[in-house]
């Protein structure tokens, strides 16, 4: 459909009528050159190739509806691949002879797109037409967000060494293919899409295809749908790239330039190691210059019995050694000749060399970037191949010659890197307007490279993906990128000759590498390596190919014909996978393989989720026939990845979508699994579907693992697995060979028990029903599988399975009659464990029958009482006895019990009268639910004894889950739990379970506060608030809880739950609270009646302290922020009487402090406060331990309220803000208050800034005229003054509250199983290949030049004007003849350095007189006498130590700045003379005759210029004694050589001694000399032949040397 979606033409054109449609045109046998894998044969039909659609501007309409191409034919390899399109499928001929062919409406009135779309559809470049042959460029849509990504779009911001490209300087290149094609008719087209029109079908449904015995289409009518020339080509350009690039034809202008450097940086290697051996002789020649040797002086004398005697002392001195000081100076002279005429010349000449090549290829992506109306902010774009045009050549060529002095061994690291960056900038330029053959010819350079190159060269090459270009180029340039990497590589070992040969000389061979198998691989680098296979893979993910291929095939008028193309692109894409694996099904390439198996895996599951997604669009009749083609590449992806031995691609087996397949197919696919043989897909399809199922009932999973590897086995067994479960037969037989080979059978189960447990669990999980077959035979095989049992469904995910009465009772014989640690009870438990005992997902009906609930309740039951007699023992008995009992329960009693309880719990058992009553925990658990709860009177009665039990033995959570549920029940009859004494007690315990060290722990790990069992209350008080009338419900907790217990203000538990309480209350009723605040105040007020009723006893009258306990100690502030709120709100009500005397008080002296007026209020009332029991300060410290509390905006209000709010006083209002705030007893509290407001990490909106502004000012706010203005949130203290209670709600995180209520309320529901199981069953995984991130690497960036030096550019009428050039080139010339006095004067100097520093070693060690110790002795001395000597040995001297470390210095400092003045100077120079010389030659040589001869003076004069400049210190120069010699070669190819009228100068100049003699001895060429002058020559050359000074220079002119 792409040609109808075309905008139109300016010009009308109206396509003529046909009686007839037209036929089916011929097509060649050979297409594609491809084997498409075709069942049952894979011969090649060969075909002719048919003709395109063309363009309305290209095309002229006959009767006949043939299409006529004016365009020339052209046949070489660039032409056969510049087809970007696929052809249309033409329709076949029996439906286009029953009726007459309708009219194509116009294009824009097909179809209508966007704006975007319709200017996207005509970028396309001019097509190249192969000979014979109508090709169309198609208009592809693109979409606009791929080609906005930054990575596209982002402008490049470069330096102007690269001109940009204006309207005023490239007028000469807007051709068709140079203008971008952005703005090419997409205004007329906007104006033109009018009216929708419905397109009559263009192609035929493909059920009147051609198909084989199988349904299969034929290779003939997929490349049909799919047609690649460039994959068709792929051998041909190979060979031609071959026979190109093998032998450099050293025709590029880098060639020469890339051979010097290469010389250059092989000398500098040299040079580096000699510098490096110098020093190392230099440093150790300086430590053998003085030797150290020991000297020893005799003494005579009276020892001290005054005998004669003698003695000897030895001392150390230094000699000098000659010989190695001159060596030193000889060392010293190598060091300076490689200072100067190797590392500063070989430096210099680097950088000259480097400069020209940069000049070189910034001139040649000039010419291309001209050529193709370029600048270099253009994004990159792929373009169709055309006609190779000079720029396209140039930037070929510099690429290959670069390429090529990289094949070449042990280049140094530095050379390496900057060729790298060379090719970087060339490709930068070239992926502008890059066209296919471009890319593949960069592909095949990048595989013929000495490895590794991953570490560069994979972002070489790119699939344009988010570029403008048409799809189907891009997808066909993607396929031939495929092909090429993926195909053997030709000629690698020639182009690697060099490397070849080196390695080859070689004597002996370095193992570097290990394969898996432990075998050594001698590594060489003209094999390729696997990392650069792989990288370059990366560079083509299966997604992006996918992408493309989406939008290439949407050119077609129906699904069925889209999804069509997109099989023959697939079956394409499996066949160059197919011939990787072929290729490098080797050792040493497993993790390549391994990729390439990914990337097949996921271009199949790419496919195949593709056609989940549209078969239901596919016509009625064509559905079938796509569906068998489906199954064809499933099949032969399976086939590809189970015969390639040791390569381990057995694993992406397992992956591959057997859920889209036929049942036929699964089968099938299970066959070629089990089967021993290798089969090929023709045997598989020949094979009937009735033999097949026998053959896989014979063939069984057992014999089918012995034959492969252990891994390979695994993925086997999770393969077969995968297709059972999509299989709609009986899977008995596979479940029952699972359980025999990984459960039983002692050979396999130790290596296949874990995969065993996989593939059930992938059975289960799609297939949950097979769990009663799986159970029933498990059960008959339990004797076998010893302690495997537990695996078998390891990996399960039951929650999809229904349990049934037979099932249960198999799974209570497990629990009841093995022992708790025997792999069938294991089993058991982990069954019952991972079902869904809740709701079903209408929410109304159980997931598993009611039935089933209590048989399964009754199980428990039976084991329980089976296994668990030590816990059953501590029934009835005391806590002491309890503790002993518990002490010898062991750990897998313990683990059983658990289980036991975590089941119950989650059971919803129906209401059954039991008059017996088991002596079992559980059974008392399950006749409590099912008898008792219904009336709280019988409860109370007869379950009370029962729930005591249970705690008593510290069954915790089944113990919470009852309390819960009578609560939830009855909270209506909460007074009458209250006045039982027995119910209140166990309700006690129950609080505290978690402090008795036996109980049953819901949770592992140490309890936290809150405990476990206190967070499961609070989380069954969360559940049933949702689901049950709140206030009663909070209000008979809030009763059990404070108002019938006694010390309830002072346990931690209970501050915990009235948290809960009241945050449930807060969030539904801020401002009442649901009034539980009455029952804790009625509570407080029968605590403290029963305190004054103590107090009036005789031993109150030894007590001092009078006030009433506080409702909440400061102890427990931290337990609850909600529980403290409410307690201290209840508390300040409770004192109301004693606040209004206080503050009378306080208002009737401002002397009275706040201690006087508490006392004066406690004496006029019965109730006593100390100052820190104020509400204000009470506050405050509530708000120091809850400063991170989401409530902390709450109890602020109330902290500033009760320090702002106006208090009645003798019939006045006053405000005591400052006098409580300021007390002096009380500042520390309140400084730590500001402290905590201060650091608060809580979101207040600002709320905590303002309320320290308000309490720690000095302001008084209730002066008249005060202005508020002065605090933040000024109004809310305002509102405060004026008596305004109602909660500041806008500062309250309401959010955080809802949420932390809706998790704690899912933690009951989760322990009780309480919610509806989800409706929709969990997804299958993803059939597509993943798209979050790739591991391509991005387009290279252009490298910036900033401080490049500019090249000598010369205009084409300057060569004409001899002076001007001369003048350009002086500069150059005095520049290296200054240079080169300075580098002569720089080796004398270096030289007076180095023998001053000779100078100063000879004196390094001085002669120093000393004395020595010497003691006189005799013979038998007893009396020796000691006495010194004078002697002068050599010492070190400092001075001169000091001095030659100085000369060093200074040597060091004049290199460097040698290095730095002369270097860049140098290079830049000679570069430029350089430069000069051959642009002069190369314009020269591109003018014609005629004026070519005008332009001999110029070289002439430029060539004996330089020939004058030549002076001995050039000569010592190497740098410039190199330059001009290249100079001089430049100009005299073309202005000396084959010119008579050059010959005799040159010849003389040569005689006379011209030191660089070897240029001219290049061009002199005698034969183009008359005969005169021949003879003349000659004669001049005999005599100097007989000249001794002469002679040489003779014979060489001669040519004979």
């Amino acid at each position: 459909m792409a040609e109808l979606v075309r905008p139109k033409k300016p010009k009308h054109r109206e396509r003529p009528q046909s009686d007839d449609a037209p036929r089916i045109p011929d097509r060649p046998v050979m297409v594609n050159g491809m084997r498409l894998p075709v069942a049952p044969s894979h011969s090649i039909q060969h075909q002719r190739d048919r003709s395109a659609s063309p363009e309305p501007e290209e095309q002229v309409l006959s009767d006949t509806g043939e299409s006529i191409n004016p365009e020339k034919e052209n046949g070489s390899i660039q032409d056969v691949r510049s087809s970007p399109v696929r052809p249309a499928p033409p329709p076949p001929r029996a439906i286009s002879q029953e009726r007459e062919a309708p009219p194509i409406p116009a294009r824009n009135l097909v179809f209508p797109r966007s704006t975007s779309m319709v200017a996207e559809s005509t970028r396309e470049p001019t097509p190249v037409v192969l000979p014979k042959r109508s090709v169309a460029v198609a208009p592809y849509p693109t979409v606009p967000e791929l080609a906005e990504l930054p990575s596209y779009t982002a402008a490049l911001k470069h330096p102007q060494v690269y001109p940009a490209v204006d309207g005023g300087q490239l007028h000469h290149s807007r051709s068709a293919a140079a203008i971008p094609e952005k703005t090419r008719f997409s205004a007329p087209v906007a104006q033109e899409r009018v009216r929708e029109g419905e397109a009559p079908p263009m192609y035929p449904s493909i059920n009147t295809y051609e198909r084989n015995e199988h349904g299969l289409m034929t290779e003939e009518n997929l490349v049909t749908f799919y047609h690649n020339p460039l994959y068709e080509h792929a051998e041909i350009f190979v060979d031609q790239f071959i026979k190109a690039e093998v032998v450099p034809n050293q025709s590029g202008s880098l060639f020469p330039l890339l051979a010097r450097l290469k010389s250059v940086c092989d000398l500098m290697t040299v040079s580096e190691v000699k510098g490096k051996e110098n020093t190392e002789e230099l440093q150790k020649c300086l430590r053998e210059c003085w030797v150290q040797q020991t000297m020893s002086v005799e003494a005579k004398g009276k020892c001290g019995d005054n005998n004669d005697g003698t003695g000897r002392a030895s001392y150390f001195s230094y000699e000098l050694q000659q010989s190695v000081l001159d060596q030193m100076k000889r060392l010293l002279s190598t060091n300076r000749t490689n200072l100067l005429d190797h590392t500063l010349c070989e430096e210099t000449s680097f950088r000259s060399l480097a400069l020209q090549i940069q000049w070189q290829i910034i001139i040649i992506n000039n010419n291309f970037m001209a050529e193709n109306g370029l600048t270099t902010n253009c994004p990159p774009s792929l373009v169709a191949t055309g006609p190779m045009t000079p720029g396209r050549t140039a930037i070929r060529t510099a690429l290959s010659d670069i390429f090529y002095h990289l094949r070449y061994p042990r280049l140094s690291k530095r050379f390496i890197d900057t060729l790298f960056g060379w090719i970087k900038e060339l490709t930068c330029i070239l992926n502008m307007r890059q066209s296919c053959d471009d890319g593949i010819f960069l592909l095949c350079h990048l595989l013929r490279l000495p490895s590794p190159i991953d570490h560069w060269a994979p972002p070489f090459v790119q699939t344009f993906i988010q570029s403008q270009s048409p799809p189907r180029l891009k997808l066909d340039y993607c396929v031939a990128l495929l092909t090429h990497l993926l195909n053997p590589i030709k000629a690698r070992e020639s182009f690697l000759r060099h490397v070849a040969q080196s390695e080859k000389e070689e004597s002996t061979w370095e193992i570097l590498a290990d394969d898996d198998d432990g075998e050594a691989n001698e590594f060489s680098f003209v094999t390729i390596n696997e990392s650069d296979l792989t990288a370059f893979l990366d560079q083509i993910p299966i997604s992006e190919l996918y992408s493309i291929a989406y939008l290439a095939f949407t050119s077609y008028s129906d699904k069925g014909s889209q999804f069509t193309a997109m099989i023959a692109f697939q079956l394409l894409l499996m066949k160059i996978l197919d011939n990787g694996l072929t290729s490098y099904s080797q050792p040493g390439y497993k993790m390549f393989c391994k990729q390439i198996g990914i990337s097949l895996k996921h271009s199949v599951r790419e496919l195949c989720s593709n056609w989940r997604l549209i078969r239901d669009q596919i016509r009625p009749g064509e559905e079938q026939n796509l569906q068998k083609e489906v199954d064809r590449i499933v099949l032969l992806a399976l086939n590809y990845l189970i015969h390639r031995d040791s390569v381990g691609l057995f694993q992406f087996v397992v992956a591959l979508p057997y859920g889209v397949v036929s049942e036929e197919c699964r089968s099938r696919c299970e066959y070629a699994l089990r089967s021993n043989k290798k089969m090929s897909i023709h045997e598989i399809y020949e094979t009937p579907i009735c033999e097949v199922r026998a053959r896989i009932s014979s063939q069984s999973i057992a014999k089918r693992v012995s034959s492969l590897g252990a891994q390979d086995s695994e993925f086997l067994i999770n393969s077969l697995a995968s297709i059972g479960s999509y299989s709609n037969g009986d899977v008995g037989q596979l479940l029952k060979e699972l359980i025999d080979v990984c459960f039983c059978e002692p050979a396999t189960r130790d290596d296949f028990y874990k995969c065993g447990g996989e593939a059930i669990g992938q059975i289960l999980t799609k297939r949950p029903e097979t769990l009663h077959q799986l159970l029933a035979i498990v059960d008959r095989n339990l004797q076998h599988m010893d302690s495997y049992a537990i695996n078998v469904l390891s990996s399960s995910r039951l929650f999809e399975c229904r349990l049934t009465e037979p099932m249960i009772s198999i799974i209570g014989k497990w629990l009841i009659n093995n022992p708790p640690e025997h792999g069938a009870n294991r089993l058991a438990r982990r069954v019952l464990s991972g079902l869904h005992w809740g709701l079903g997902p209408d929410g109304q009906n159980l997931w598993i029958d009611v039935d089933v609930h209590a048989i399964a309740a009754d199980t428990v039951v039976k084991a329980h009482s089976v296994h668990c007699s030590r816990s059953n023992s501590m029934i009835s008995k005391s806590i002491s006895k309890i503790s002993k009992l518990a002490s010898k329960v062991g750990d897998a009693e313990s683990l059983f019990q658990q289980f036991c309880w975590d089941l119950l719990v989650k059971l919803k058992l129906p209401t059954i009268p039991v008059d017996l009553v088991q002596n079992d925990l559980t059974a008392h658990y399950v006749r409590i639910v099912q008898n008792y709860e219904d009336d709280v009177v019988v409860y109370l009665e007869k379950a009370v004894p029962l729930l005591s039990d249970l705690v008593s033995s510290g069954s915790s959570v089944a113990s919470v889950v009852l309390l819960s549920r009578l609560i939830a029940q009855h909270y209506q009859k909460v007074n009458l739990m209250a006045a039982d004494k027995n119910f209140m007690a166990t309700f006690e315990r129950l609080l505290h379970i978690d402090q008795l060290p036996y109980a049953v722990q819901w949770l592992s790990g140490p309890s936290s506060t809150p405990t476990p069992i206190v967070r499961l209350i609070c989380s069954a008080i969360s559940y049933y608030s949702a689901k049950l009338p709140p206030r009663d419900y909070l209000r008979a907790w809030i009763t059990l809880l404070c108002q019938a217990r006694t010390g309830w203000n002072e346990d931690a538990v209970t501050y915990q739950i009235v948290g809960t309480i009241a945050r449930i209350a807060f969030i539904n009723d801020t401002q009442k609270l649901y009034e539980i605040t009455s029952i804790v105040f009625q509570a407080y007020q029968q605590q403290m009646a029963a305190e004054k009723n103590q107090s009036k006893g005789i031993l109150a009258l030894f007590s001092s302290d009078s006030s009433a306990s506080p409702l909440i100690p400061d102890s427990m502030l931290a337990v609850s922020p909600f529980a403290s709120y409410i307690m201290l709100r209840v508390e300040q009500k409770s004192f109301n009487p004693f606040y209004g005397h206080f503050y009378e008080t306080l208002g009737k002296k401002d002397k009275y402090n706040l201690d006087h007026a508490a006392k004066k209020a406690a004496s006029k009332c019965s109730m006593a406060l100390p100052v820190e029991r104020l509400a204000v300060f009470r506050w405050a410290k509530l708000v120091i331990v809850c400063k991170d509390s989401a409530l902390l905006p709450i109890i602020l209000q109330q902290l500033a309220g009760q320090a702002y709010r106006l208090r009645k006083a003798n019939n006045l209002n006053l405000c005591y803000a400052r006098r409580l705030i300021d007390e002096p007893q009380m500042q520390g509290v309140m400084a730590e208050c500001r402290k905590a407001i201060e650091e608060t990490t809580v979101a207040t909106k600002g709320l905590s800034k303002a309320v320290v502004g308000w309490l720690f000012t000095k302001h008084e706010v209730t002066r008249t005229g005060f202005d508020f203005s002065v605090f933040d949130l000024d109004y809310l203290l305002q509102l405060i003054l004026a008596g305004d209670k109602n909660m500041w709600m806008d500062f309250v995180n309401m959010p955080h509250f809802t949420s932390e209520e809706f998790a704690e309320r899912k933690l009951y529901s989760v322990t009780c199983q309480l919610s509806p199981k989800n409706r929709e069953s969990p997804s299958p995984p993803e059939l597509g290949s993943p798209r979050a991130r790739g591991t391509a690497k991005p387009f290279p960036v252009l490298p910036v030049h900033s401080g490049l030096p500019k090249a000598p550019c010369l205009d084409p009428s300057t060569i004409f004007q001899q002076h001007v050039v001369l003048q350009m080139a002086a500069p150059f010339m005095s520049t290296v003849k200054n240079l080169a006095k300075q580098y002569t004067e720089c080796g004398d100097r270096m030289d007076i350095y180095d023998d001053a520093y000779c100078k100063l070693i000879r004196i390094l060690y001085q002669s120093t007189q000393q004395t020595v110790p010497v003691e006189i002795r005799c013979s038998y001395c007893s009396k020796p006498k000691p006495c010194t000597m004078t002697v002068k040995p050599n010492v070190l001297s400092p001075e001169i130590d000091v001095k030659m470390s100085q000369n060093r210095q200074k040597r060091i400092e004049f290199w460097n700045e040698l290095n730095a003045s002369m270097i860049d100077q140098a290079a830049v120079a000679t570069a430029s003379m350089e430069h000069l010389s051959r642009l002069v030659s190369m314009m020269a040589a591109a003018l014609d005759p005629r004026n070519r001869n005008s332009v001999q003076p110029t070289g002439h004069s430029l060539f004996y210029l330089i020939t004058s400049s030549v002076g001995e210190n050039e000569l010592l120069f190497s740098v410039a004694s190199e330059s001009y010699s290249h100079s001089l070669r430049a100009l005299g190819e073309e202005f000396v050589k084959f010119r008579p009228e050059e010959q005799m100068d040159v010849m003389q100049l040569a005689l006379n001694g011209f030191v660089l003699s070897e240029p001219l001895v290049e061009v002199f060429t005698a034969e183009v000399l008359n005969s005169d002058d021949l003879c003349t020559a000659y004669r001049k050359l005999s005599d100097a032949v007989r000249m001794p000074e002469r002679s040489k220079m003779a014979l060489q002119l001669l040519g004979e040397q």
